[in-house]
């Protein structure tokens, strides 16, 4: 190798060497005012590698998975506008900045908005998917960790995402990569965000304000986010994320009208509503605050209908003789949003899923693959035949019923609690049994354990 080869090269690993410090120096978050070229490229990147990968994948399974892909990927385009933005423009004021995130709050909205549309869906657990995580896009309002926040999200729609492997592996490997594809898109965006915004979207304190910048013939407005804070993660519903995404928009003044917790309302002065699963309201006339995350009754008509090959049970209300009459063996059962009702599926059915139902019941004959619950508040099911697995997902309150052909089931929960499981004895009668809520975790020298830790009582 020539000298002047050599010198050629060092030169570039200097420069190499002098970006990577720049990203050090940039990427503690806050105002610290990254770096643009290195902050933008860094982003682009993603764009170009990750996310083009992610739309290849999409594109080979088409159809609705190629269009929430879609705004998928301008969900990221805006993001870039933003760190853009943020690299050149000091902070603004709340309200400006709330106006300046607008735009992408709403498409992370249209990606739930797309999946609530589209619930008899062949491909609803990769639409599902997409919605349960798109509050990470979301990632530059987020503070003081939007990194974890990003995880989070990604383990919000584990399950689905392993719902699709489920159904697809061995069978279609566009499916598979697709998974693949996305998990590797959040994944290197949390690495993105963790090098260059630790705590937070890096704003340049020395710059003026976005808004100037935008009044003053720069480049285009940067389209900002608002996504939900880390402890909505788990929402349920387009509306309800609707109504957070309006609120946020506030600014400060979203917590401006909450209301105190009052004595009457702590469960640890007033036993009578130990046995509750809400608090009660007080009476009507009294003054409100922000009631963004309260549940809303069934809204929809109600129906029961065989859409190819899925039962669709949906938006019942008070409805306790409710009947599926299931004649293929490859059908499964989907209830959505009922309310206080109680369905019962005759003949031997592939699933039964439960999703964002309240104070419901199942009962069905037989189940070949898997009962879910998805969201859900104070549920119960009771099999009469066989029934391989259980899988309670972001659910509060669920009792299930085995028969005694259904005593090995196995029991899936994640991010749920009050959950019981009853075992039929010989005299007729139930023992309860109660799942595991708390985990006691510890290093034994070489990986780390996890041990169920008992409850008292």
């Amino acid at each position: 190798m020539s000298l002047p080869e050599l010198s050629s090269i060092i030169g570039r690993l200097e420069s190499v060497a002098s970006r990577l410090e720049t990203v050090a120096l940039s990427g503690t978050g806050g105002d610290g005012g990254a770096d643009s070229s290195v902050s933008v490229d860094l982003f682009n990147a993603i764009i170009s590698n990750a996310l083009a990968n992610y739309l290849a994948k999409s594109g080979a399974i088409g159809g609705e998975v190629a269009e929430q892909a879609q705004l998928v990927a301008d969900t990221f385009h805006l993001s870039k506008d933003v760190v853009s933005t943020a690299v050149r423009c000091s902070k603004p004021a709340d309200a400006e900045l709330a106006k300046l995130l607008k735009p992408l709050s709403d498409k992370i909205a249209d990606i739930e908005t797309y999946r609530n549309k589209r619930r008899a869906s062949k491909v609803h657990n990769h639409l599902a998917a997409l919605a349960e995580s798109s509050p990470a896009f979301g990632w530059v309002l987020i503070t003081p960790a939007p990194a974890p926040y990003v995880k989070e999200m990604l383990d919000a729609a584990t399950f689905y995402l392993n719902r699709v492997l489920k159904e697809y592996k061995g069978v279609d490997d566009n499916h598979v990569q697709w998974v693949k594809s996305y998990t590797a898109l959040l994944t290197d965006l949390q690495g993105y965000i963790k090098s260059n915004h630790t705590t937070g979207l890096a704003w340049n304190r020395t710059g003026s304000p976005a808004k100037a910048v935008q009044s003053g013939g720069g480049p285009p407005a940067p389209p900002p986010n608002l996504p939900p804070p880390p402890t909505v993660a788990a929402s349920t519903g387009g509306a309800d994320k609707a109504a957070l995404f309006s609120a946020l928009n506030q600014g400060d003044g979203v917590t401006k009208g909450l209301k105190k917790v009052t004595s009457d309302m702590q469960t640890h002065k007033n036993p009578a509503l130990r046995g509750a699963s809400v608090v009660p309201a007080k009476a009507a006339g009294s003054s409100g605050g922000y009631q963004g995350t309260a549940k809303a009754p069934p809204s929809g008509e109600p129906m029961i209908q065989l859409d190819k090959k899925r039962w669709r049970v949906e938006f019942h209300d008070n409805n306790k003789s409710l009947l599926v009459e299931v004649k293929d063996k490859s059908e499964s059962v989907y209830v959505f949003r009922c309310n206080n009702s109680v369905i019962q599926v005759k003949g031997k059915t592939n699933i039964i899923t439960l999703d964002q139902c309240k104070k419901s019941s199942v009962v069905f004959e037989d189940v070949i693959s898997t009962l879910d619950f998805v969201n859900c508040q104070s549920v119960k099911a009771q099999v009469t035949g066989r029934l391989p697995i259980v899988n309670i997902d972001k659910t509060d309150g669920c009792q299930v019923y085995l028969s005694k052909s259904s005593k090995d089931a196995q029991i899936i929960s994640a991010k749920s609690s009050e959950m019981n499981i009853l075992i039929p004895r010989d005299d007729g009668e139930y023992k309860e049994f109660p799942v595991p809520e708390q985990f006691r975790t510890s290093f034994d020298g070489t990986r780390l354990t996890t041990d169920a830790v008992d409850t008292m009582g």
